[in-house]
């Protein structure tokens, strides 16, 4: 499953906040309650209290002693609650919270929740090892699962309670008994993947799933047909760097078809070897890539995402449309594009070209080659940008967090404007690229290898301008240690 380096393996501090303790509308009610009471600790807890607790610690004679133990209880469902991720630290509902409370469906609302534990409270994880210890046939209670979680790396309290009361919030959606017996249709069915793909896909390779990865996303952002295999390995190597052998490409290829990943389409010529074609199949494009690999597609119009598969030709015929709906959505389907053909995943369009008439489209997008990175496209259907424009998106990148600006015009480029970004790149973190009409004539005809050649050209150049930058540091660094 994905998780980030920075990721503890811990299965969440429950507290009381359990079907067990609270009852089979420990949920919702628990919800409602600090819904009501937003933002105000003391308020929620007491109400908690009066809800569940009025009359815990009743052997207590001291009546002080008594409310302090009902209030310590009390704040544990909420501290519980935080824990699964449905209150924020200001003690009010969390987005996830928000839209499991407005859910009028309780099972639905069950079966919501549950989906969030398996997917980012590790519960696939814990049942895994449920699924592990079976097929050892070892017993399945608090002590073994506690062993076999610790020695996956998880950290546990010495009470180890967290994995039963998971079993608990996970069993009123019906992915798990009282017995620990799994419902893996249930499992399916909440998730959108069979835990024997989780476990198939984490006996994959490095260099499979890093294949697998890049198939998908271009499935996802450029339609489902067949990539060319020089192509493909092409976005594998600027994806994630050199992680396989050439010379074993077929073998990977074999190895994914064989087990139903892709598809491989050869010519007589390529048979057996590491040319033609490679497409996903139903297997690939149905898996949760979200939850094996954290992996989201960006948030785009339907009616873009309709026709982002769309040839280059026809996009750049409809640029020249009268109809600005159809010009506004050929020049956000170019800026999708670019980015794609770049490796990028396009998250969203801050202004879409159909409201402006097809002259102006922005674009946030994001990619991980070796290391993270976030882009903002601004594309121009005019026939020149001035430098203002480059100004504008500067100051964006900078609230935006960005690290490389693209301006794209189907026209020319001011001399202020060369003259700016070359003096942006020099001077500042950020990176300038202009992308003009010849720019743009040329990705058309050689598509997304000769856009990849065109800005691998540019970052050359930009990293010759920023040289001067370190070393006129290092050399104060020196100064400063002499």
């Amino acid at each position: 499953m994905a998780q980030s380096a920075t990721d503890e393996l811990r299965l969440p501090w429950t507290g009381e906040f359990s079907p067990g303790q609270l009852g089979d509308r420990a949920l919702e009610e628990t919800l409602a309650i600090v819904g009501e009471h937003a933002g105000n600790r003391v308020a929620i807890v007491d109400a908690i209290r009066e809800r569940w607790f009025a009359d815990a610690a009743s052997s207590r004679a001291d009546p002080a002693e008594r409310l302090k133990q009902q209030l310590t209880r009390s704040g544990n469902v909420l501290n519980g609650a935080q824990n699964y991720g449905l209150v924020d630290k200001g003690y009010a509902l969390t987005d996830l919270g928000t839209e499991l409370l407005a859910e009028t469906d309780d099972a639905r609302r069950r079966e919501r929740f549950a989906g969030h534990v398996l997917k980012s409270r590790h519960g696939l994880e814990l049942l895994d090892v449920v699924r592990y210890l079976r097929e050892r046939a070892i017993g399945i209670n608090k002590a073994t699962l506690a062993a076999e979680l610790r020695r996956r790396g998880f950290q546990l309290t010495t009470n180890a309670s967290e994995p039963g009361k998971m079993r608990q919030w996970l069993g009123t959606a019906g992915v798990i008994d009282d017995a620990w017996i799994i419902d893996d249709a249930r499992v399916a069915e909440i998730t959108g993947t069979s835990l024997g793909t989780i476990g198939e896909w984490q006996g994959l390779s490095k260099a499979a799933r890093a294949f697998l990865g890049t198939i998908r996303r271009l499935a996802e952002t450029r339609g489902t047909g067949p990539i060319p295999s020089a192509e493909l390995l092409d976005f594998v190597r600027e994806e994630h760097g050199p992680i396989f052998d050439e010379a074993q490409v077929s073998k990977v290829y074999r190895s994914l078809e064989k087990d139903g990943w892709v598809e491989h389409f050869v010519t007589r010529s390529g048979r057996g070897g590491k040319g033609g074609a490679i497409a996903a199949t139903e297997k690939l494009l149905n898996v949760d890539f979200e939850l094996l690999l954290g992996f989201r597609p960006g948030d785009l119009p339907a009616d873009l995402r309709a026709v982002m598969t769309k040839p280059l030709d026809l996009i750049y015929e409809e640029l020249q449309s009268d109809d600005t709906y159809i010009k506004g959505l050929a020049l956000e389907c170019l800026t999708v594009n670019l980015a794609i053909d770049l490796g990028l995943l396009p998250l969203r369009l801050r202004v879409r070209g159909v409201r402006t008439g097809g002259a102006e489209v922005d674009l946030l997008a994001e990619g991980t080659h070796l290391q993270f990175s976030r882009w903002l496209f601004q594309c121009k259907n005019t026939k020149s940008v001035g430098v203002g424009v480059l100004a504008k998106e500067v100051g964006m990148a900078t609230l935006l967090q960005a690290h490389v600006v693209v301006i794209a015009t189907t026209g020319t480029f001011t001399g202020t404007v060369v003259n700016y970004a070359q003096r942006v790149s020099e001077t500042t973190p950020f990176q300038v690229v202009l992308a003009d009409e010849e720019v743009l004539s040329a990705y058309r005809v050689g598509g997304a290898p000769e856009l990849r050649s065109i800005f691998r050209r540019d970052a050359h150049a930009t990293m010759q301008l920023k040289r001067p930058q370190v070393l006129e540091t290092l050399e104060e660094l020196t100064d400063d240690e002499a």
